[in-house]
Order: structure tokens, then sequence, then C-alpha cells
């Protein structure tokens, strides 16, 4: 099986389990006038993070990217003028502009260790990419940032914004001089603008992730923002439907090396179990299993270990459970962990401690000795072990069979979506 052949199928079980979704309103989109999100669980940092609504990410139309929660959100470009988006659009990012003290001064959760500059956090995406013209028109993008770099300035406030993009768009606005009529905007609002780029590997970014995005590509839209004096940044997405808990590790180490060796701050996203998506459908059935509590602490080690100093921080990490509500089964609690219940538990608090102040010594406070010294540690070295064997398959066959998996069990799928069901599963 070519890796060509991989990529189609992989795209049409994508689409057909977002047009089920859809069709059997498993999920059930609804066009609002404020922009989502605020809570600092839905942020990929410790400030809020705001979604510009209402058109479908092109991208995951055409079934790419397999893990995205967002790939449901949105009407499509055809539907988009007869619901009235645009003008909803607007007054999403008027709202942000005229309550900013609600929605981004009152929401700060950074904690600044004495003597450090204290900062205004906040990110303002779409539901695909806020370069995107289709979801974001560059009228209403030029006005949100004109608006918001006049309200820094007034008030002298000492803000830093992020926001989240394809690199194709922005090669785009380069290439048709539209970079020009925002760039004074994001400059002065200390824009750090974050591509979705997930992994340094080929395989994994391509064929499990499906980014559909070259290497030449990222590294052209870097250099263009740069070229700027723009920020950039880069998620890098912990999980994988079929890597083992070692080959995460190891590709997370190698993504952040390579992203650090550019100068690029990275944004961790531990894999939070999105349904309707491909990774779903694996775990529900059996095929798939999360990220361990203590592969993620692995993570965190590495990070620590690499992290180099950056402005406007030396990396970013999203909370790996999300909501509000809190998923029923996330990285840190599910049947198939290892991990024990306590230890799962002090390790998302030491994160989500170590996301809000990057107090490296506080956090070894909160976990040891207890997680070193607790008999679970046993039981995630025996799945270490039992995983060594499947890691000697190519993972371009593995992810084959996945894939190939998932199409012969759509149908079976669907009726569990249909019945609401989060079935238990037995080991993998």
């Amino acid at each position: 099986m070519s890796n060509q052949e991989i990529l189609k199928r992989s795209r049409i079980l994508n689409i057909r389990i977002r047009r089920f979704a859809r069709s059997k309103q498993i999920y059930d989109y609804r066009l609002t006038g404020q922009p989502l999100g605020g809570s600092i669980k839905d942020s990929i940092g410790p400030f809020p993070e705001y979604l510009l609504h209402g058109v479908k990410c092109l991208r995951s139309e055409s079934g790419y990217c397999s893990p995205c929660g967002y790939s449901l959100d949105g009407y499509p470009i055809e539907k988009a003028k007869e619901k009235c988006v645009e003008n909803s659009i607007h007054k999403q990012a008027m709202r942000i502009v005229k309550d900013f003290d609600r929605l981004v001064m009152k929401k700060q959760f950074r904690v600044f260790q004495s003597g450090k500059e204290k900062r205004i956090y906040f990110v303002v995406t779409a539901v695909g990419s806020f370069f995107s013209d289709n979801e974001v028109p560059l009228n209403i993008k030029s006005e949100m940032l004109s608006k918001l770099q006049a309200l820094v300035k007034d008030s002298n406030m000492n803000v830093w914004m992020f926001v989240e993009t394809r690199p194709e768009d922005v090669i785009t606005y380069v290439e048709q001089g539209k970079i020009g009529k925002i760039c004074d905007s994001l400059i002065d609002l200390n824009t750090t603008v974050l591509f979705g780029f997930e992994s340094i590997n080929e395989t994994i970014r391509n064929l499990d992730y499906l980014k559909n995005l070259s290497l030449e590509t990222f590294e052209n839209a870097v250099k263009l923002l740069q070229n700027y004096g723009i920020r950039n940044g880069a998620f890098v997405f912990v999980g994988g439907h079929s890597l083992t808990q070692t080959e995460i590790v190891k590709d997370f180490e190698n993504t952040v090396s390579y992203l650090y060796s550019r100068r690029i701050m990275p944004v961790v996203m531990v894999e939070n179990l999105k349904k309707c998506t491909i990774n779903h459908l694996l775990y529900l059935l059996g095929q798939h299993r999360l990220v361990e509590p203590r592969t993620s602490l692995k993570i965190l080690e590495i990070l620590r270990a690499k992290q180099v100093d950056l402005s406007p921080e030396p990396w970013l990490v999203a909370d790996p459970v999300g909501g509000p509500p809190e998923p029923a089964i996330h990285s840190f609690k599910n049947d198939k962990m290892r991990t024990c219940n306590d230890c799962a538990g002090n390790i998302l608090g030491g994160l989500r401690y170590i996301r809000k102040t990057y107090r490296w010594n506080d956090f070894d406070v909160l976990l040891h000795p207890e997680i070193d010294d607790c008999n679970c540690i046993e039981d995630y070295r025996k799945l270490i072990e039992l995983e060594s064997n499947l890691s000697s398959l190519p993972l371009e066959q593995r992810i084959f069979s996945n894939v190939k998996f998932a199409e012969q069990n759509l149908n079976k799928y669907f009726a569990l979506l249909k019945n609401n069901s989060e079935v238990k599963t037995g080991e993998n």
C-alpha cells in the first residue's frame, strides 16, 4: 500500500465520519454572535482564547487533520451567505474589542515570578486558519486588529497576542500583498503566529495526523514572517492513533529540538480525544491507546531539558483534558491507563501548575517522591515492553492497518454514535 493510497483512504474516512455526524446531528453546530472560548481549559496557555466561528475549515471539508476537534464547527462556504455568517463574524470580532476588559484583562491566569515583566496574553483564531479570508474576511481582520492596536496604545497596556493559522495562508497573504494591511497592527500587538506543524516526522505529520504539509512550506512561511519581524510558534501534537508510547516521546524530542534550533516556540498539545474522529473510532473499538500520563510526564521532562529563552515564552502547554464540560474520556482518565488514578491525577495537577507558573522547582516538589515510588510504574514499564513488539512493524504498515480496520467497522461506529455510547473497551 503506497503512502498516497493511505492518504486517500484516510481522507475519505474523515469525510464520511464528519458528514454522518452532521447529518444525524451527533454534533449540532449553532452560530452565535459571540466568539467561542474564554476558559483556561479552552486555551493553549494560561490566558483566554477566542474562536471566530461561522465558516467551516476547508481542509476539514477535504478530509484532512484527523484528530481535529474543530472539524465540525461552522457552515460550508456555500451556506455561509444565507446564514449571514460574515455579519456574525464581525460581531464576534468587535465583541472582543468592545469587551476587552472582561474577556481578556480579567481572564489572565499566568503567574509571573517576582521581578518579571507582567504581560496580558490572549489568542484569536478561526475554525481552521486566521489568515484564511474564507473564514475571517480581510476587512474584518484589519478592522479588529487596528482597533485593538489603538486600544492598546491609548491605555498603554503590555499586550501580547497569538493567532493560529496555516502556513499556506500566510504565504498567500505575502504573495498577494495583503500582509501589508495588517502587518503594523500585528507588530504593535506583539503577535506570535502559531502554525499547525505537529511533527518533524513526515510520516507522522502527513499520514497519521493528515496535515498535508511539507517541511518546505512550513519553513517558507516561518521565514516570510520573520522577515517582517513577526514571531513564530508551532503546535506539537503528542499522540497519534498508530504510535507507541516510546515513539510518541521520541517524536516529541525530535520535533522540539528542530523548532528550538530555529527559534520557534513550541505549543504542546497532548492528545485530547474528540468524538467523530478516526482516533475516537479506533479507541472505542479497542485499536487505540491514548497517551499515558507517565508518557506526558516524560514529555514535560524533555521540554524542561531543552527549553531555550524565547519571547514571549519558551513554550506553551494546552490543557490536556479540555472543556468545559470535561470529556468523559481523556488521557488522564480512561479504562486503558496503566498509570494509576492517583499518579494520573498528580501528573495532571503538576502539568496544570507548570503551564501557569513555569516554576520547575515547585513542579518537582508537587510530584516526587510519590510518582517514582508507586507500583504503577512497573505496569507502565510492562506496557513499553509490550509495545516494543508492535514497533517492529513499519509505521506506514500500522497506519494502513488502522485505516483498514476503521473502514471495516465504520457502520458499527456509526451505530455507537447514534446510541451516544462510550463503550468499555479491552486492553490493547
